[in-house]
């Protein structure tokens, strides 16, 4: 996932054909994601390639450099699954509504604001994230690792001591409605209650 990761990093940043014309930094290594056909010292093998239309792989990237992971994976593998992480994320920003509600609170999460009453709370990243992760499972459990994974990027020890500290801030913001409440779910993740 990470290589999918920063690859749709570059993509994003500098479009798909350059990313693929471009060496790539990943994991302290540096690939070509494909090879295009080049302007002279053509090889029978190249000529094939063109002729059908398609890219070649010149290296097979591994998950980690330092994982024990001996399995290659497939550059055409890796692009069609960029793409449908594309896809997903695009679908999933334009159903994303603007503001999030739970008890006398609104979030709006593209200006990272929660408002009560007039009083307005501007959130950090991470808080306004975390905060729109646990309403969006509101009285449903919200596993940790996911949280973790999605706005931490990692699931460790210490992303997850950091990940406490947002929920302590969290639960200060939220106290002065008595209807919702942060719970600990003990080894699986929390919980967002709002009573009735």
């Amino acid at each position: 996932e990470k290589i999918i990761y920063t690859v749709a990093k570059f993509i994003k940043k500098d479009k798909t054909l350059k990313t693929l014309r471009s060496k790539l930094r990943i994991s302290g290594q540096r690939l070509f994601l494909a090879y295009f056909q080049p302007a002279n010292n053509k090889t029978p093998e190249h000529e094939e390639w063109y002729k059908n239309n398609r890219l070649s792989i010149v290296r097979q990237l591994a998950y980690s450099t330092k994982s024990n992971n001996d399995k290659p994976f497939d550059t055409d593998v890796l692009l069609f699954k960029i793409q449908a992480i594309i896809g997903r994320k695009a679908a999933e920003m334009d159903e994303e509504p603007d503001t999030f509600s739970i008890g006398s609170f609104s979030l709006e999460p593209k200006i990272r604001q929660l408002s009560r009453d007039g009083e307005m709370i501007r959130l950090s990243p991470k808080e306004s994230d975390l905060l729109k992760m646990l309403i969006q499972h509101k009285n449903q459990l919200m596993p940790r690792s996911k949280a973790l994974l999605k706005i931490w990027r990692e699931d460790n020890y210490f992303t997850g001591r950091s990940m406490d500290v947002y929920v302590a801030k969290l639960r200060k913001y939220l106290k002065v409605d008595e209807r919702i409440r942060i719970e600990n779910v003990h080894g699986e993740g929390f919980r967002l209650v709002e009573e009735d």
